[in-house]
C-alpha cells in the first residue's frame, strides 16, 4: 500500500466499523473527564457487533507498568489480528495514524502490567 493511501484506508474503518477481516464493530464517539481539570478526552469506543469478547482473558490483575508499542500495520489489519476469536493477544487501546483514540475492551486487557 501507498503511503499516500493510509488515511483513506483507515478512514473507511471509522465509516464502515468493517475490519481488514470483514468483522463489523460498532463505534461511538464518547468523552472521558481528564482528572483534575475541565477537559475531557474524545474516544472510539469500538466493541465487536457480535458481542465476541474471546480475544482477551477475563481477569483483573494490578498494573504497575505500562507498555507502549509501535505496529507497522495499518488500522483495519491491526484490528482483526487483535480481535481474532481465542487468539487472547490483544490491547485495550490503538491510536490510529490520524490521532483517534480507541478503547477496543476493558480497561483490564492487554500490555498494562
Amino acid at each position: 500500500m501507498k503511503a499516500t493511501s493510509i488515511a483513506n484506508h483507515e478512514k473507511t474503518f471509522f465509516e464502515t466499523g468493517r475490519d481488514s477481516d470483514g468483522k463489523e464493530f460498532v463505534l461511538t464517539a464518547k468523552t472521558i473527564a481528564v482528572k483534575d481539570t475541565n477537559e475531557a478526552m474524545l474516544y472510539i469506543s469500538c466493541r465487536s457487533k457480535n458481542g465476541d469478547a474471546s480475544f482477551y482473558y477475563h481477569e483483573k490483575n494490578p498494573k504497575t507498568q505500562i507498555v507502549l508499542h509501535h505496529t507497522a500495520g495499518y488500522l483495519k489489519g491491526d484490528v482483526a489480528a487483535l480481535s481474532k476469536p481465542n487468539y487472547r493477544v490483544s490491547v485495550p487501546f490503538i491510536i490510529a495514524r490520524n490521532g483517534k483514540f480507541s478503547i477496543c475492551g476493558p480497561l483490564l486487557i492487554g500490555h498494562i502490567i
